[in-house]
C-alpha cells in the first residue's frame, strides 16, 4: 500500500514539474518589447527564442476588440495609429517548431499623444508697413522654437520676446503677396518627445488707406455732448473710435461723439481699409487740455437747415422733422432746462429726414434738442412736454 501511495506521489511529482518548466519555458522563450515613436506609432522588437518558433502573428487589441486591420506576420512590425485609444494592447501569438502548438502573450501600450498646435494671433491678412504683427502658439517645455518667414525679403526685422511669440514688422510692397510663418519645434530631451513643423499662410497686401487731410483729430462740440472729427474724409474707408483701450465704435463716418471728453485722457481714431479690414494708416490721437471748445458751425460757412418738431407742446409723442436737408446721419440728444443728458425718450426713425419721439409719462417741463448732422452741423430746438 505504502509502495502505490509512493508511485501515485511521484506520477503528481512529475506531472507538476513538467508543467511547471513548460510555464517557465514559454515566459523565458516568447516576448517583446516596443518603443513609442511620433504620429502614434508603436515599433515592436521581437525577443522571442527564435530557436523555439518558426513563424509569429500579432494582432491589435483596441477597447477590447481584435482590430483585424493591424493583423502581422512580420517579426518586428511597426504599428501606426490614426485615431489614439487610452486602452490598446499587442498580443504575439508564437508557432512552437514540430507543430508543437503555439503560446501568446498580451500587453498593454501607451502612445505619445502630440499635443495640438496652432499658429495664431493674426488675421489672414498682413498689410505692408505694419508694424508689431504678433503670431503665437502655446509653449510646450522640452522644445527649442525656431520662427522662420518665407519669402524673407519682405520682413523688414522681427523679434521673439518668449520662444513661442513672434512680433514682426513688414516693408512695402505694390502687389499681393503670399507670406509664409513657418514654426520648428525641435525635441531638445530624450523623454519621447516628438519635433513638430506648423505653417501658417497669410497675405502681405500693399497699404491703400491714403492721408487725412493734415492728419489730425479736432474737437468740435460743446462740453454737453463732445464731437471728435477728422479734417478731411473718404468714404471707401472705415474708422475705429475710442479712448484709452476702449472701442467705442466702428464707422464710415468721420467724427464720433463722446457724452464728455477728460483732460488728460488719450483719445484716438484709426482709419481702416474697408477691403481688408486689418489694414490701417496711422493711429489719429488726441488729448484736450480742456480749455478749448469749438462750436460745430464755426468756421464752415453752411447755413443751418430747418427742424420742425410738433405738436409743441407735446404730450408723450411728437414728431422730428428735417426737411430740405442732405445729410447722411443724424445724432439726436435731448437734454431737459440743465443741460443733463435724457436717456429715457424713445426715437424711431420713421425716414431718412422724420424721427418719432416718446416720453415716459413721468417726464414733463422744458427740454432741448440737439441735432448734429453728419457731425458738421448742429442745431438746437427746445420743446415743452406736458
Amino acid at each position: 500500500m505504502k509502495k502505490i501511495f509512493y508511485i501515485r506521489n511521484l506520477i503528481f511529482f512529475a506531472t507538476a514539474v513538467f508543467f511547471s518548466s513548460g510555464i517557465f519555458a514559454q515566459n523565458e522563450t516568447i516576448g517583446f518589447e516596443y518603443t513609442k515613436r511620433c504620429q502614434y506609432e508603436v515599433v515592436i522588437q521581437n525577443t522571442s527564442d527564435v530557436g523555439h518558433y518558426s513563424a509569429y502573428l500579432w494582432k491589435v487589441i483596441i477597447d477590447g476588440h481584435i482590430d483585424e486591420t493591424f493583423t502581422s506576420p512580420f517579426v518586428h512590425p511597426v504599428f501606426s495609429f490614426d485615431d489614439p485609444s487610452s486602452n490598446i494592447q499587442i498580443r504575439l501569438i508564437a508557432y512552437r517548431k514540430n507543430n508543437a502548438g503555439t503560446d501568446s502573450l498580451t500587453r498593454s501600450i501607451e502612445l505619445i499623444i502630440p499635443p495640438t498646435i496652432e499658429i495664431s494671433g493674426s488675421n489672414t491678412v498682413i498689410c505692408s508697413r505694419e508694424e508689431n504683427v504678433l503670431f503665437e502658439t502655446k509653449y510646450l517645455d522640452g522644445y527649442e522654437y525656431i520662427w522662420t518667414v518665407s519669402p524673407g525679403e519682405y520682413l523688414d526685422s522681427k523679434i521673439s520676446d518668449a520662444p513661442n511669440r513672434l512680433v514682426t514688422n513688414w516693408k512695402s510692397v505694390t502687389t499681393t503677396t503670399e507670406i509664409e510663418i513657418m514654426l520648428a519645434l525641435t525635441n531638445t530631451s530624450t523623454d519621447d518627445l516628438c519635433s513638430y513643423e506648423i505653417v501658417k499662410k497669410v497675405l502681405l497686401i500693399p497699404v491703400s488707406v491714403p492721408a487725412i487731410q493734415d492728419q489730425q483729430l479736432v474737437r468740435k462740440a460743446p462740453a454737453s455732448n463732445i464731437l471728435l472729427s477728422l479734417n478731411g474724409s473718404n468714404n471707401s474707408l472705415l474708422y475705429r473710435w475710442g479712448y484709452s483701450s476702449t472701442l467705442i465704435k466702428t464707422d464710415t463716418l468721420a467724427w464720433c461723439a463722446y457724452e464728455s471728453i477728460d483732460p488728460g485722457t488719450e483719445y484716438w481714431a484709426v482709419i481702416v481699409d474697408r477691403t481688408y479690414s486689418s489694414c490701417t494708416s496711422d493711429t489719429l490721437k488726441y488729448q484736450p487740455d480742456g480749455s478749448k471748445n469749438f462750436d460745430l458751425n464755426s468756421g464752415n460757412g453752411s447755413q443751418e437747415p430747418d427742424v420742425l418738431l410738433y405738436p409743441n407742446p407735446a404730450h408723450r409723442h411728437l414728431t422730428l422733422e428735417i426737411p430740405d436737408a442732405d445729410f447722411n446721419e443724424a445724432l439726436i440728444t435731448v437734454m431737459d432746462h440743465t443741460g443733463r443728458k435724457i436717456k429715457t425718450p424713445a426715437i424711431e426713425t420713421v425716414s431718412q429726414n422724420i424721427f418719432m419721439v416718446t416720453f415716459p409719462d413721468h417726464l414733463t417741463g422744458l427740454f432741448f434738442f440737439e441735432i448734429i448732422l453728419d457731425g458738421n452741423t448742429r442745431v438746437i430746438k427746445k420743446v415743452i412736454v406736458r
